[in-house]
């Protein structure tokens, strides 16, 4: 439920909806995650140093010590980040974490879909790898787990395939970095306590319902006075023309509303008219069809179990964030979504749970 919560004298602020949540608030200058503040959203703004997210950062290489649910998260020896990550000249590194697997293969239009053909390596802590040459242009690739398929976890993109159970993830080689013209924006922006919030769902904002279309609307928003808007979840998840509080595929922007340039686009153009970006994320939970949630049962699941809060409210498969796994993923969605978009805070859903 939604509620508005007193406002202490000489810090009046305006939203269009809030939740009962809490919130991290970072000053201009200062490292996220240093200073909690009781709000009306859990909000994590992004930092204004050129890292992006500050403390908010998991440490991209990293081992675990031990093959377990209470995996212990260690920093030894480098690994890439999780999925399929371009190093360039045509190579990617395939990584995935999946404790007590005996074969782990990546499979994809590559190398003929076969499983036999591109093993990853074991470290011995859980992690798997492989470098491939796949050369210039776009690969689409699942992971093959002791003989089941499933899309990678960490896919930035995924692409339906018909008549298929599952859709295709999809890894670009030869991407040029987008050009942000308003990477500026961090100085400028609005105090926290000044925000003016307007809550966006892509899919009902427009006709088009893409992230193309709120573009053309942003100049209606900023004469209104907003100077922030709200998305509701991007990702890719269950109930295609639902609001995204169901996550699948936690990296992926969702198809239907456009492509992770599309949605660079829109933060630059935000950035361009004074309004701040801030994008609701779900942390607490995940729908059944999630990758993480079909690697192990339920009970022996690195990621899930339990809930810090209890059942979960919508009775979906729930992180158990005093894992360690669980720990990583979250810092490594909070950091994905700050650095790459450069979206300027996070609104984390269903902490109760």
């Amino acid at each position: 439920s939604s509620v508005v919560p007193a406002v202490p004298a000489g810090r009046a602020f305006s939203v269009v909806r809030v939740s009962l949540c809490r919130c991290t608030f970072v000053p201009p200058g200062r490292r996220p995650l240093q200073q909690t503040r009781a709000c009306p959203t859990r909000i994590i703004p992004r930092s204004s140093r050129s890292s992006g997210c500050g403390d908010v950062a998991f440490p991209r290489y990293r081992r675990t010590s031990h093959a377990a649910t209470n995996v212990a998260m260690t920093q030894t020896t480098a690994l890439p980040p999780p999925g399929a990550v371009p190093q360039g000249d045509g190579r990617v590194n395939f990584s995935l974490f999946a404790p007590e697997k005996t074969r782990v293969s990546v499979i994809g239009d590559f190398n003929g879909w076969d499983e036999a053909a591109d093993p990853l390596e074991a470290t011995g802590d859980g992690w798997w790898w492989i470098e491939k040459h796949l050369g210039a242009g776009e690969h689409r690739y699942q992971f093959s787990i002791d003989g089941q398929t499933i899309v990678d976890p960490y896919a930035r993109q995924v692409v339906p395939v018909p008549d298929a159970p599952l859709p295709h993830a999809v890894v670009r080689t030869d991407a040029p970095p987008f050009g942000w013209r308003h990477d500026d924006f961090a100085a400028r922006r609005p105090a926290w306590r000044d925000l003016v919030l307007y809550e966006l769902h892509v899919g009902d904002f427009s006709a088009e319902g893409t992230l193309a279309a709120v573009i053309d609307r942003l100049d209606n928003l900023r004469d209104l006075g907003v100077n922030a808007i709200e998305l509701l979840p991007l990702t890719e998840g269950a109930l295609a023309e639902g609001w995204g509080y169901q996550p699948i595929y936690p990296f992926a922007v969702r198809a239907g509303y456009g492509t992770p340039d599309d949605l660079k686009r829109l933060v630059d153009a935000c950035h361009e008219r004074g309004i701040a970006v801030i994008l609701d994320i779900v942390l607490a939970h995940s729908a059944e069809s999630c990758p993480l949630n079909r690697m192990y049962p339920y009970e022996e699941s690195p990621w899930y179990g339990a809930g810090i809060g209890g059942t979960n409210t919508f009775g979906l498969p729930t992180f158990d964030h005093r894992k360690p796994a669980t720990q990583a993923f979250a810092q490594e969605v909070q950091r994905y979504w700050l650095d790459e978009f450069h979206i300027d805070g996070l609104r984390v859903d269903a902490v109760a749970s």
